[in-house]
């Protein structure tokens, strides 16, 4: 990697990194006759390095792709789950109404208890991604 000039065109660059590559190359590397000698080819690197994202890019996608569907597949398991567990509990809300309870202090109940799932469940993801990233690094 190097930062060119502000003054020096591309194909001038090039023409240099030419004439020094190849004294380089011969002086530590025997050339036969037929031989070719590599070239160094010089790329605009000012949006990252592109034969990365050239060939990456689209794996990368297709697991971004499969990541998404996990995640939307592990929300529709858990909205089910919040489903059944309110249809179990519909006995319960029927006999609190019938107690004097209104309908927003049981809003109030049942909102209170998904927030609190929520958080404990956000609270072990951040966990869980803390740890793996520590034990990634080492």
């Amino acid at each position: 990697m190097a930062r060119a000039k502000p003054d020096i065109s591309m194909a001038t660059a090039q023409a240099a990194l030419d004439t020094a590559f190849n004294a380089a190359f011969r002086a530590t590397a025997k050339v036969n006759k037929g031989d070719t000698v590599p070239r160094l080819t010089i790329e605009d690197g000012s949006r990252g390095i592109t034969t990365f994202i050239r060939t990456q890019l689209q794996p990368l996608y297709v697991l971004l792709g499969l990541s998404g569907l996990v995640l939307l597949l592990a929300c529709a398991n858990i909205a089910n789950l919040m489903l059944a567990r309110a249809s179990r509990r519909q006995r319960e809300m029927c006999v609190r109404m019938a107690l004097g309870a209104r309908r927003r202090r049981i809003l109030r109940q049942v909102l209170t208890e998904t927030l609190l799932l929520c958080a404990i469940g956000g609270l072990a993801g951040l966990l869980l991604g803390f740890v793996s990233r520590t034990s990634f690094r080492s």
